[in-house]
Formats: C-alpha cells, sequence, structure tokens
C-alpha cells in the first residue's frame, strides 16, 4: 500500500533534528543588545545607514520608514554589527565538542550580525536575519562565500541560529571556517528572529532568504574580502531550503553566481506525509517516539497556513480549545531549550494525541483526502500545497550535491530515490555521497569536509572531490 510509505519516512523523524540543539544561548556567539531599545535612524523613506562595526546593535528589529517593497529592495541590508570574535581555539573546541576529529582547524572568525530585505511568498516585503564568518589567517582576500542553512531549531525568534548556538548547526559550522578557506554565512530564514511569521519547509520563502541573504553577505563584507563565488549548502529541513534555492536562483537572482548547492540529508520527501498524519487520531504526542511527528505537524500546518493564507489564519489548524496555549508554546520555545524541557514535552502538556491536538473538521478534510483519496475543496487545496512543496529543480541552475547517510532514518537513502532519479530524467545535474553507518546528525558533521573541498575546487576549477560511495537504494519509497 504505497500510500503509507511516506507516512513512515515521516515516522522515522520522531527524535527530532535537535536532540541536543541548544547550549548556553549567551555562549559568547553575539552581543548585539537585542534587549535595549535602537535608536531611530531618521533617514526618510530610504535605505537605510548601516555600520558592521558597531557594538551592541539590534539587528532584529528593522528600522521605521523604509521604501516601499519592491524588486530593487531585495536583499538590501538594514541592519548591521559586530558580534565577538571566534578565536581558532574557541573554533577548535566547539567542533570537537561536536564530534570533530579530523585535521587540525586553522583559523577563527570575525562575526557579523546582519538583517536584510527579502520577498515573501505573496510578494510582500519581509524581513530575514543572518550571520556572516569571515576567517581571520593571514592574507585571505577574494574568497569564495558557502551559505549554509542550519537544519530545524524551531519557529519561535528565540530559535533563530543567530540567537544561540544550536547543535546541528555547529556540527558543520565550525569546520567550515576553520579551514580559513571560505567564508560563512547562515541566514535565520524570513521571520524566523525577524518581525513576522516563520514558513517552516515552504519553498519559496526559504529560497528568497537564502538568496537575498547572499546579496547582503556581499554587501557587508569589507572591500576584496569575497570573491562573489557562492557555495548553497544545508542540512535537513536546510538543506530543503539549499533545493529550493536551486529552484528559483536564476529567476530571483540571476546576478548571484551561484557555483553549486551541497544538500546533507535534504527534507525533499512528499509533505503529504503530514496530512497522513492527521488521519491518525490516536497517534501519541505524550511518547518519545512519535510524538516528535506531530510537532512538525504542528510546525508545518502553522507555517504553511500563515504562507498562504496569512497571519491571523495561522493556528486554524489547532482544536479551539488548545489553540492560545499552542500559539504561546511555539511562538516561546524551541526544539530543545537551556531548562531542559523540549518542545516535544511542551506539547505534551497541551494535548496527548493528533485528535485532541487538531481541528476535528480540518483533520478530516486533510486527512482523508492524502489517506483515502476522497478530497473536498480543503483537501484539494492541500493537495496541491504538499505538491507545490518541491518546485521543480533548475536543469540550467547550479550543479548539485546530496549527501545521505545510510543510519539516517530520518531522510533515509531510500526517500531520495525516486525524486533525484525524476530530477535527473528533468536533466538536473545531481551527484549523490553516501556515508556508511551514518545518522541524520552525524552527517551534518561528516559532509562537512566536503563542502569545504568542494567550494575551494568549484572557486579554483580544480577537480571536484569524490563521494565516498554513490551507490543507491535500487527502490525508492514514494
Amino acid at each position: 500500500m504505497t500510500r503509507w510509505t511516506p507516512f513512515l519516512v515521516l515516522l522515522a523523524l520522531a527524535v527530532g533534528c535537535g536532540d541536543d540543539d541548544v547550549v548556553d544561548p549567551d555562549a559568547g556567539m553575539r552581543d548585539t543588545g537585542a534587549d535595549d531599545a535602537s535608536e531611530e535612524l531618521d533617514a526618510g523613506p530610504v535605505d537605510p545607514v548601516w555600520d558592521c562595526s558597531e557594538t551592541g546593535v539590534d539587528v532584529y528589529t528593522p528600522p521605521d520608514r523604509l521604501r516601499d517593497f519592491d524588486e530593487s529592495q531585495r536583499g538590501v541590508v538594514v541592519r548591521c554589527g559586530a558580534g565577538t570574535t571566534l578565536s581558532v581555539e574557541t573554533v577548535r573546541e566547539r567542533a570537537e565538542e561536536r564530534g570533530y576529529d579530523g585535521p587540525e582547524l586553522t583559523s577563527g572568525a570575525s562575526v557579523t550580525f546582519v538583517s536584510y530585505r527579502t520577498e515573501r511568498r505573496n510578494g510582500e516585503g519581509g524581513f530575514s536575519s543572518g550571520t556572516l564568518y569571515l576567517p581571520d589567517v593571514a592574507g585571505a582576500a577574494d574568497l569564495p562565500l558557502i551559505v549554509h542553512v542550519s537544519g530545524t531549531t524551531g519557529m519561535a525568534d528565540a530559535c533563530a541560529p543567530s540567537r544561540a548556538r544550536f547543535a546541528d548547526l555547529e556540527r558543520t559550522l565550525y569546520v567550515l571556517i576553520g579551514s580559513g578557506q571560505q567564508a560563512v554565512f547562515v541566514p535565520d530564514l524570513l521571520g524566523l528572529g525577524t518581525p513576522g511569521p516563520y514558513a517552516w519547509l515552504e519553498p519559496i520563502e526559504a529560497a528568497h532568504s537564502v538568496l537575498d541573504g547572499a546579496r547582503a553577505a556581499l554587501a557587508i563584507a569589507p572591500e576584496g574580502a569575497l570573491s562573489g563565488q557562492i557555495l548553497v549548502s544545508g542540512h535537513s529541513a536546510g538543506g530543503h531550503a539549499a533545493f529550493a534555492a536551486q529552484a528559483f536562483q536564476r529567476s530571483y537572482a540571476p546576478e548571484l553566481d551561484v557555483m553549486g548547492v551541497n544538500a546533507m540529508a535534504p527534507v525533499w520527501f512528499d509533505t503529504a506525509s503530514f496530512g497522513l498524519l492527521l488521519s491518525q487520531s490516536n497517534y501519541r504526542i505524550d511518547s518519545e517516539a512519535t510524538g516528535w511527528n506531530v510537532v512538525y505537524g504542528a510546525m508545518y500546518f502553522i507555517g504553511h497556513s500563515v504562507a498562504y493564507e496569512g497571519e491571523a489564519r495561522g493556528y486554524d489548524f489547532i482544536a479551539g480549545d488548545r489553540r492560545d496555549a499552542t500559539r504561546t508554546l511555539f511562538e516561546t520555545r524551541c526544539l530543545e531549550n537551556p531548562d531542559g524541557v523540549s518542545l516535544r514535552e511542551g506539547l505534551a502538556g497541551i494535548a496527548t494525541q493528533v485528535a485532541e491536538l487538531f481541528d476535528a473538521g480540518l483533520r478530516g478534510s486533510v486527512g482523508n483526502c492524502a489517506f483515502l483519496g476522497i478530497c473536498d475543496e480543503v483537501g484539494m487545496t492541500w493537495r496541491e500545497r504538499f505538491a507545490a512543496d518541491r518546485p521543480p529543480l533548475d536543469p540550467d541552475g547550479p550543479p548539485m550535491w546530496v549527501h545521505l547517510g545510510t543510519d539516517d532514518i530520518r531522510v533515509p537513502p531510500s526517500s531520495m530515490v525516486c525524486p533525484i532519479r525524476d530530477e535527473r530524467g528533468r536533466g538536473v545535474e545531481i551527484d549523490v555521497c553516501v556515508y556508511d553507518e551514518t545518522n541524520h546528525n552525524v552527517l551534518a558533521r561528516a559532509a562537512a569536509p566536503f563542502t569545504v573541498a568542494l567550494a575551494d575546487a568549484l572557486a579554483e576549477g580544480a577537480e571536484l572531490p569524490s563521494c565516498r560511495d554513490e551507490t543507491m537504494p535500487p527502490n525508492c519509497t514514494e
């Protein structure tokens, strides 16, 4: 019964991307003074003036009186400020904390926080923030830029990767920084940390955040620091954003020199899996084995409702008597939190199973359509949205590399066979690297050295690094 297979892939997401995601949020990655009122810029309706050398800047609150948003405002920097420099000793220590045991890392990095304008799927303007890391090795100049997107951290502003230290990002980040061979920019994605909602796994807004983030990074880098060459990378949900950036880059940001796209365990499976979840009325939230699936399902329907129908409709999928508590939870908590209480545990305190959490009418319409193929108007609307989560990749766009782990139960290699086969059939250039005995979390670290080598080789026009193993399962699971 093939309808069940995507749901089994969703079941494999049970542990979540953030098993130990958050450590001390004040561990020195930034000092932006976000709690202080920022000085209002008196620039009128023009692009703001910013100085990236200033410290204590609240980059997350945009200035007033910006120009009306149009295409010319994509990627325009609105705030910028300096963070705490990372010494090479700190980079080495943090990489080792995340399990790195490869060649010695040789570079620290300057840290710059930035917010910039970007475009929502409906064409309206929004804001994203991010962090630029420039290596501090002597003579570093004319460097390629890796735009790397973190895996899932949550939906609250506090979950923006620039606001705290998250394990998913750090497994990759310090290897990239420590090489000293590239600059690294990490976008937070639209609405995650900045005003407005965050639409998890919505491809258009993710792609815009990534591509406008590259524009912003190029704008704030010191003259001569960057070559303009870009490798887009990402892990898990960040891999989905990287795929989406490939699909839209030539139409949305054709001036960018994107050399390639590098995705680690990208969440590119059929999101109708979340519709199937709604058909499982007794599916437990108070179970470690299954509760994370409900967390992700809630994130999906909240984010996509906002993206398609507006912020006021974001929590329509939640049952009325659980709506306010659920909104408070997702707007204040990350997947994992310094106090040790996870988002799943918080949600289990609101409802114990799917039937209690989600609105019965919407659950029936979308669940029946996904599971039984019996679709009313609402079900068909969401079926179309599920399909839109994987826009066609661009055969004339940047070449792609995909990294998969044989022990990954969240994005198993078998779940990627169909998408890769279909896109190759359309002429998209995709290389696949399969890592033996590597799970979802470890893959973020295991693929980092390849990412460094790939960016360097693409920038130099040199021979590209080879994958450990290009063997894919013979059959797909969609």
